[in-house]
C-alpha cells in the first residue's frame, strides 16, 4: 500500500491536472462541435503523425517472441460490432484504460497513433474478462495503440454521448460560469451520471482504484509533456480538445434538417 506522502503527492497531481483539463476540457466544448458522420473512419487524426518515412510506426512495442499470454490474447476472437452493448462498451473501455495508465508513462505517443477499427475491435473481448498484466504491451500481445483508439472509437460512435444527451445542455451552461460555481456545478451534474458512465469517465480523467498514478490522461499528458518540452498545460489542452467533444458530444442527428 502506498505512504500518507504517496497518497498525498498523487492526489494532488490529480487535483492540479484535473483542474487544468476541466477548464481546457469545458473552453473546447462551447467552440468544437462533432463531425463524426462527416469522416471516414481512415481521415481520422488526433494530434500527431501516423508514420514515419519508412512506413513503421515510430512508437509501435517491441518484437518479442510470442509466450503462453501473447498466444492466448491474440487468439481472442473478433467481436460483432453490431451486437455490442453500450454498458459493455462501458467496462471493455475502462479496463483498457487501466491498462494503459499502467504503460502510458513509458510509451512515446498514446493517441497520437490511429489504428483501423477493426484492428482496435480485435482487442474488446481480451478487454471485456480483464485487465491485462502490464507486459501484454512488451510482448506484442496488445497493440497499445490499438488499445488507445479502441477507447477513442467508443467515445465517438456510441449511440449516447458519455455525458448523456440529458445532461450535455446543462454541462455546456456551466462552462460558462464563473470560479468557483462551475466547478460545483460541474461536479454536481457529472455525479448524477450512470455508474458505468462515471466509472469510464474517472478511468480516464482522474482515476480509479488500480490506478495508483492517476487517471489515463494524467499519465499521457506527463509523456507528452516531456517529449516534447513545450510544458504540461499545453499537452493538457491537446488531450482536452481530443477528449471534449468524445465525452461531451451531440447526437449524430443534431443539426441535420428535419
Amino acid at each position: 500500500s502506498r505512504s500518507p506522502r504517496r497518497r498525498r503527492a498523487v492526489f494532488e497531481k490529480a487535483r492540479k491536472f484535473t483542474k487544468t483539463f476541466s477548464r481546457s476540457f469545458t473552453l473546447n466544448c462551447q467552440s468544437q462541435q462533432a463531425t463524426w458522420d462527416s469522416q471516414g473512419d481512415n481521415q481520422m487524426r488526433f494530434f500527431g503523425k501516423k508514420k514515419d518515412d519508412d512506413g513503421t510506426r515510430e512508437s509501435d512495442p517491441p518484437s518479442h517472441p510470442a509466450d503462453d499470454e501473447s498466444a492466448r490474447l491474440k487468439r481472442e476472437p473478433e467481436v460483432n460490432r453490431a451486437a455490442v452493448l453500450p454498458d459493455e462498451g462501458h467496462i471493455v473501455c475502462t479496463n483498457a484504460a487501466k491498462f494503459l495508465s499502467t504503460i502510458a508513462g513509458t510509451t512515446r505517443g498514446l493517441f497520437e497513433q490511429v489504428c483501423s477499427i477493426d484492428e482496435s475491435l480485435r482487442l474488446w473481448n481480451i478487454f471485456r474478462e480483464e485487465v491485462p498484466p502490464r507486459s501484454a504491451a512488451f510482448t506484442g500481445a496488445i497493440n497499445v495503440h490499438a488499445a488507445a483508439s479502441l477507447l477513442v472509437y467508443h467515445l465517438r460512435d456510441i449511440g449516447e454521448p458519455l455525458c448523456t444527451t440529458a445532461l450535455r445542455p446543462h454541462i455546456i451552461d456551466a462552462t460558462l460560469l464563473a470560479e468557483p460555481r462551475r466547478s460545483r456545478t460541474l461536479h454536481t451534474l457529472l455525479s448524477r451520471l450512470p455508474a458505468l458512465n462515471k466509472r469510464l469517465l474517472q478511468a480516464i480523467c482522474c482515476g480509479i482504484e488500480g490506478m495508483p498514478d492517476g487517471g489515463l490522461l494524467i499519465v499521457v499528458a506527463h509523456e507528452h509533456a516531456r517529449f516534447y518540452g513545450d510544458g504540461l498545460p499545453a499537452r493538457k489542452v491537446a488531450l482536452a480538445q481530443l477528449f471534449g467533444p468524445l465525452v461531451v458530444r451531440p447526437l449524430p442527428s443534431e443539426g441535420e434538417p428535419g
